[in-house]
């Protein structure tokens, strides 16, 4: 008895040894897939009374070659990142690289619908900010209660 536990023990102990390796090196199917995906954006999304915003750092990128669209409630944000000219890429001996460059995208499901027709963007210190206004549809109104009609000021004492 003994022996078959102590058995399934370093059976178990090689698995997990075999599963921490499998896990932790780089396999090439995956480094190929993310080289070839567009780069994430980090953004926020945030909205007032009238109006829906969405601000995504995209530091580099030349706002003449950034694309937004709105289809369906998504917005899209598409451009693409240049840090360095070509001949610094081709001449440098770099030592570490940790800035990213290249294609970026980002999708995000808007909250409530907007008035794409009315949308603003702008782009300062690598900051992209997209202000949409809230459709009419979703903005609150007051609405007035028929057939009711304001008191008249009773003097003092009146009933």
């Amino acid at each position: 008895m003994l022996t078959t536990n102590l058995f399934n023990e370093v059976m178990s102990m090689r698995e997990a040894i075999d599963r921490l390796f499998s896990e932790s090196f780089v396999r090439p199917s995956a480094l190929i897939g993310a080289l070839t995906r567009p780069m994430t954006v980090p953004f926020d999304l945030y909205e007032t009374g009238d109006q829906v915003f969405i601000r995504a750092a995209v530091p580099g990128a030349d706002p003449n070659q950034i694309t937004i669209a709105i289809n369906q409630g998504v917005l899209t944000i598409r451009g693409y990142r240049t840090l360095y000219p070509a001949e610094v890429e081709k001449q440098a001996t770099w030592h570490m690289r940790g800035l990213s460059e290249g294609e970026f995208q980002l999708q995000v499901t808007l909250p409530v619908p907007v008035d794409a027709e009315k949308a603003e963007a702008t782009y300062e210190n690598g900051i992209l900010t997209v202000c949409l206004p809230k459709a009419e549809a979703v903005r609150a109104k007051r609405i007035a209660i028929k057939g009711v009609h304001e008191q008249q000021a009773l003097p003092a004492g009146a009933r």
